[in-house]
């Protein structure tokens, strides 16, 4: 399938040869079915028939002895055939449906984990409804890739394949009459496919503006009321597109299956009426006209199937084409030096710029060990920019920062992110217990370090205890437990970007306090705009 799934696949290889071993046995089954109508002519009419030649053994002995004996041995032999292929048809499905199940699996999470790599430029250019639509709407729709579009295609192709060879060995005359019909459907289905992939492309594109409608809308619910009529046009406009859309696909969804029944029905007339007429004549035999008339029979489901398979893969195409454009953007570099700690942070006259605005323009500034500093500046100054490049979230435009006396482009993002922690305005709380927020794998180390720091009265005041669920919190309490869960993590470096803004004058003392406790002989950048707490100062003018 392309990008980020060829070496999923090869983890399943077991399964996918037991689907395509199952499914050659079914196939293979449901010809030799047909080619039984042979000896049941010369058993019920007692005329002399031809089989093919891998079958004349098999016909030999079911036509041994009188015609009771003959066709008893047909019946056992069918009933053996068919419980073969009904085992084998639900290999065919068991093997399919798990090996599509643990592919979604990790396509999920190869498509989630890609996403959290990728730059943070590159995260803000796309909404966040874009990227919930892609994990959770294009990723179900690859679905129809699997099971219902290659698994079906390549059955009803094979078994296509199969009836066709017993008609052209029954009749070559109708086999010339019917080939004529077979390049209109696929020419057909072919041009129907590329439609329903165009536009389930782009009904998976409109399901991410209406999810970002969505999200937008429920980010801040008080906001929200404000807006009601605003939100609601939006929402309502990004809904339209889309039923539009929907409605166009499954236009052409639904024409395909309709057209192949006319396309079979006529078929079925013309090889009546032209088979009867070689039969009345005596060029084809009875039994030859049946096993024809039986493969062109069983050939109208997998003829139907085909084209809506050829749709489903068009349809779970268009959306796997959405996920690897993303699988295909470069992630954050993981290779570079490692650092067991850090020491000191130097910026030598970094400058840095986006969409042609100087954001800022020949930062310097060097800080050690132990140092907590105040960095200032009016809003749209470049603060949060500055962390975002000490963070190794974005690289600057000129200049160099060094970690340790090491330039950081050469440290590795994943070993540098490992010793600092940030705790931004908006406090990122997600519905769970207090521990389960903290993010913590030793649960008694966590509240050992939390008592000493002095931030337990303090948690355990507005939550009922760790193991219950955090519920009704104010903005500060809310800020209270993600600063605890960034002092956690031990990090060399804390950056405290507007984080005690919502907390109240004593709860702010009381928790800077507790990072000073928790953050003694670390670096501690911190921005508030009541004033600071530390011996150093970084300013920022903007452009």
């Amino acid at each position: 399938m392309g990008t980020g799934v060829s070496h999923i696949l090869k983890k399943y290889s077991f399964l996918l040869s037991l689907l395509f071993l199952s499914l050659i046995i079914y196939v293979i089954l449901n010809g030799v079915t047909i080619e039984l109508i042979t000896p049941l002519v010369s058993i019920l009419f007692g005329k002399e028939t031809s089989p093919p030649i891998f079958l004349e053994k098999l016909t030999s002995w079911i036509l041994q002895g009188n015609k009771i004996h003959s066709l008893t041995r047909l019946t056992l032999f069918l009933l053996s055939l068919f419980l073969l292929r009904g085992f084998s048809y639900f290999t065919l499905l068991y093997s399919g449906r798990i090996l599509e199940e643990k592919l979604l699996k990790d396509l999920r999470r190869e498509v989630y984990t890609h996403i959290l790599s990728l730059p943070l430029p590159c995260l803000r250019k796309r909404k966040e409804g874009d990227f919930l639509s892609l994990v959770l709407n294009d990723v179900e729709q690859t679905r129809l890739l699997i099971s219902d579009g290659v698994v079906e295609f390549t059955k009803s192709l094979l078994l296509i394949l199969v009836y066709l060879f017993l008609s052209l060995w029954a009749s070559w005359r109708l086999f010339l009459t019917v080939l004529i019909v077979i390049p209109v459907v696929f020419i057909f289905t072919g041009w129907c496919g590329r439609k329903i992939r165009d536009l389930s492309k782009r009904v998976q594109e409109e399901k991410g503006r209406v999810n970002s409608a969505l999200s937008d809308a429920f980010k801040n619910p008080r906001v929200f009321k404000l807006y009601i009529p605003e939100f609601t046009e939006r929402f309502s406009r990004e809904n339209e597109k889309l039923y539009s859309t929907s409605g166009s696909l499954w236009t052409y969804f639904s024409l395909t299956p309709s057209l192949n029944e006319i396309f079979s029905a006529l078929v079925a007339c013309v090889v009546l009426f032209y088979g009867g007429f070689l039969i009345l004549h005596g060029i084809l035999p009875l039994d030859r006209f049946l096993i024809f008339l039986a493969a062109s029979v069983s050939s109208i489901h997998p003829v139907k199937i085909l084209g809506k398979a050829k749709g489903f893969i068009e349809k779970g195409r268009g959306s796997f084409m959405r996920i690897k454009e993303v699988l295909e953007m470069e992630p954050e570099r993981e290779e570079g030096e490692k650092i067991e700690k850090i020491e000191e942070i130097v910026f030598d006259n970094v400058t840095y710029e986006s969409d042609g605005k100087r954001i800022l323009d020949g930062v310097s500034f060097e800080v050690k060990k132990g140092e907590w500093v105040n960095v200032k500046g009016r809003s749209g100054a470049g603060k949060t920019t500055l962390f975002d490049l000490i963070l190794g979230y974005i690289k600057p435009s000129s200049g160099r920062i060094f970690i340790n006396g090491k330039d950081m482009e050469k440290i590795s993002c994943k070993s540098l992110r490992k010793h600092l922690s940030l705790v931004s305005q908006e406090p990122f709380i997600f519905r769970g217990t207090l521990m389960e927020n903290l993010l913590v794998e030793d649960e008694k180390k966590a509240k050992e370090k939390l008592k000493e720091w002095g931030f337990e009265d303090l948690m355990l005041n507005f939550c009922r205890g760790y193991d219950k669920l955090i519920e009704n919190l104010s903005g500060g309490e809310r800020q209270v437990v993600e600063i605890a869960r960034a002092l956690l993590r031990e990090p060399e470096v804390l950056i405290l970007d507007e984080a005690t803004s919502q907390m109240d004058r004593g709860m702010e003392k009381r928790v800077l306090n507790a990072v000073k406790k928790a953050m003694n002989g670390r670096i501690v950048f911190y921005v508030s705009h009541r004033g600071g707490t530390g011996e150093k100062e970084i300013i920022l003018e903007g452009e």
